[in-house]
C-alpha cells in the first residue's frame, strides 16, 4: 500500500481522486490479489449458471 500513491480508505473501500495520483501497476496487483482472495473465500457453486 505504501507504493500505491495518494489514496484514502474506508471500511472496505479505496478512494482515489485521480488515477494520476496512484501507481497503476500497484493498483492492478492490489485488485488481482483481492479477486483471488474472494475466489478462495467464496468459490463458485458448481450448480450455478453463468
Amino acid at each position: 500500500m505504501k507504493k500505491l500513491g495518494k489514496y484514502k480508505t474506508g471500511v472496505s473501500c479505496l478512494y482515489v481522486k485521480r488515477l494520476e495520483d496512484v501507481e497503476i501497476v500497484v493498483l492492478e496487483e492490489l485488485i488481482a490479489r483481492s479477486v483471488a482472495d474472494m475466489r478462495r473465500l467464496y468459490p463458485e457453486d458448481a450448480n450455478r449458471k453463468g
